[in-house]
């Protein structure tokens, strides 16, 4: 069930700088509502309508709109002596819809000619955002907007913030620093490494840990140096930013402050699971290829969460300078305001693609390894 795209809260006000709210587009102007689920009993669906003022509410399939169910649809059932445990889905009414980028000057042509006193207004991918009355076009306010998801980044020039659409913060260059640090970093222990090996070797270093040595020697300079770099101060206000917006909190650093440092949807999960994975399903202590496999895939759906949470705490985040948070707190507020001033804007896979920054962060890497290529070549030592 997707979550309404405006959450009204005490920061409501009326529409500023004297809008007229007939010009206003009725997403920032409808009441925020939690849909009800095709799948939910008439029974709940009742006393979700006997708590609400509204004659009906949405209801959504898979997360997306597929009408009302209202006091008429209650009545029709009471008749019949329809037993109330059963799902709202067969019973589920046409409603009318509005579009949220439309005007209020819209919407009102469409309450006159359809005759209704009740709207659901839906964003460009038929998710409900609100639902919309005559009374909110005669006493409109602007609602906070409070998007589903957001999704970020953190760079050496401070946080990158997108809702998959818009984007704000950190621009590409700065997304493009981030992939050419962090591959610098990488390459410098790998480098190190490989340097400190013979000297090692000569102090008695067993032949059979050099492999191990070489592996993890420089993934352990790697992650020291993330926790110790300013980047993980600046991940972690990312990620309390983060929080703050998708709980409707205010972006003040008393409240974002507060906010978890571990977040559900972090790219270290992701990375953590991959690698945790590998690892299993390398593990020799198991002889037999396919059990190997099995038990990788179940030991990583079981801990790819929790370890990957313990890693952003301990090593890909910590805690934030006010300077950090102030990085984070701007960006989100330049966020914020891009949504409350733009019309919404229909998100496309190239979109999200570009918005995700790992095109840029990759870009950046690459740039950096062309550039060491480059440099190991005309010294006679070409990369591996």
């Amino acid at each position: 069930m997707p979550n309404p795209e405006f959450t009204a809260d005490d920061r409501s006000q009326r529409t500023p700088f004297g809008q007229d709210p007939f010009t206003a587009p009725v997403g920032r102007l409808a009441q925020p509502i939690v849909a009800l689920n095709a799948s939910d009993s008439i029974e709940r669906a009742a006393s979700r309508l006997s708590q609400s003022a509204l004659p009906a509410i949405p209801v959504v399939e898979d997360g997306r709109y597929c009408g009302v169910f209202g006091q008429r649809a209650i009545l029709a059932r009471l008749g019949e002596g329809t037993e109330p445990f059963l799902p709202i889905k067969e019973f589920v009414q046409v409603g009318v819809t509005v579009p949220s980028t439309a005007s209020g000057a819209a919407a009102l042509r469409e309450f006159d000619d359809r005759g209704t006193e009740f709207m659901v207004v839906l964003d460009g991918e038929g998710a409900v955002v609100g639902v919309l009355t005559p009374a909110d076009l005669a006493s409109p306010t602007v609602r906070q907007p409070r998007p589903r998801a957001i999704g970020g980044m953190a760079t050496p020039f401070g946080v990158y913030l997108t809702n998959g659409s818009v984007r704000a913060g950190a621009g590409d260059l700065a997304l493009m620093s981030t992939g050419a640090l962090l591959f610098t970093i990488l390459a410098g222990a790998a480098i190190a490494t490989d340097l400190l090996v013979p000297w090692l070797s000569d102090r008695g270093l067993p032949e059979p840990a050099i492999p191990y040595f070489v592996d993890l020697a420089p993934l352990v300079v790697f992650l020291v140096a993330m926790r110790a770099m300013p980047l993980a101060g600046i991940h972690a206000a990312e990620h309390q930013v983060v929080h703050a917006i998708e709980r409707g909190e205010r972006l003040v650093p008393a409240i974002v402050r507060r906010m978890p440092r571990v977040h559900p949807r972090c790219g270290t999960n992701f990375a953590v699971g991959i690698s945790l994975f590998l690892a299993l399903a390398g593990w020799t202590f198991v002889p037999e290829p396919r059990l190997r496999l099995i038990l990788a895939a179940a030991a990583t759906l079981l801990l790819w969460r929790p370890v990957g949470g313990l890693f952003q705490y301990w090593v890909t985040t910590r805690p934030p300078s006010d300077k950090h948070l102030a990085m984070g707190i701007r960006s989100g507020e330049e966020l914020l305001e891009i949504l409350r001033t733009q019309a919404d804007q229909r998100t496309t896979i190239p979109r999200r693609i570009l918005a995700s920054g790992m095109l840029q962060v990759m870009a950046g890497a690459l740039i950096v390894y062309g550039i060491v290529s480059l440099v190991a070549h005309l010294l006679g030592y070409p990369l591996q």
